[in-house]
């Protein structure tokens, strides 16, 4: 099929999967890059369902496509659905179902608990968090949509390799155990942590901006990495902190 016209219904679909909203209204996300793409189709937990092209592409495509349906789109409104400009086919696939998550559910290993709202940094979130063996990656209310064109490219191809569930809003977690950590100025330096004493830990990562709710602050176990820590730090360090568990006997 071939789509010329901006008012396609096809087309507005696509154009609307840009968006955290558009993914949850379709249940659809979009797939960028030869590589990702290529990651996806390696993969059996993923449904892909359409390929996009433009009108004007040139050579064979060099994966699967027997079971999607195929779009042609004329080269301006393939241009628009192209987010990043990479003049390659388009992939949309299935947005999976999402768990609830409970601390009482939770697996042995580590656990992080995640409101980040910004689709780029989220993203580089799940790519560090899957390179470093966290087991269960809850996204709290608070944050985006890990199907977000941009988190899944900046996750490059790791969106699919991790355990993601659903759960509440930062400001509605009562931590349960010890084995709650959180990353703060205020805290414990990560080589007095005696990590081999948890068989699960649960990490909770604070929002950009307003970091951890104070009713939070006197409930958790408090992390710190160095004394003059950074709100930047304290926000995403989770990513660094992740860096240092594989020396860490647990």
């Amino acid at each position: 099929m071939i789509i010329t016209s901006k008012d396609n219904a096809h087309f507005r679909r696509w154009l609307s999967l840009h968006s955290s909203k558009g993914t949850n209204k379709y249940q659809q996300f979009l797939i960028f890059g030869e590589k990702v793409i290529n990651e996806a189709f390696s993969q059996q937990n993923i449904q892909l369902t359409e390929i996009l092209t433009p009108t004007n592409a040139t050579g064979s495509l060099n994966f699967p496509t027997k079971n999607l349906k195929h779009y042609e789109l004329s080269s301006q409104l393939f241009k628009q659905i192209d987010l990043f400009g990479t003049n390659h086919p388009i992939i949309v696939a299935q947005k999976p179902s999402l768990q609830a998550w409970s601390p009482t559910s939770t697996s042995d290993g580590l656990t992080l608990l995640c409101p980040i709202g910004n689709p780029d940094n989220l993203g580089s979130l799940i790519r560090s968090a899957t390179a470093f063996g966290v087991e269960s990656f809850v996204l709290l209310k608070e944050a985006c949509s890990p199907f977000h064109p941009k988190s899944v490219r900046s996750s490059s191809g790791t969106l699919w390799k991790q355990n993601f569930f659903s759960g509440p809003s930062i400001h509605d977690i009562q931590p349960t155990q010890d084995n709650w950590f959180a990353l703060d100025a205020k805290g414990t330096p990560l080589p007095q942590v005696k990590w081999h004493e948890q068989k699960r830990i649960i990490l909770l990562v604070g929002e950009e901006g307003p970091g951890l709710p104070n009713n939070l602050k006197n409930n958790l176990n408090l992390l710190i990495l160095q004394k003059n820590i950074l709100d930047f730090i304290i926000n995403f360090g989770s990513i660094i902190l992740l860096s240092f568990l594989p020396t860490l006997a647990f």
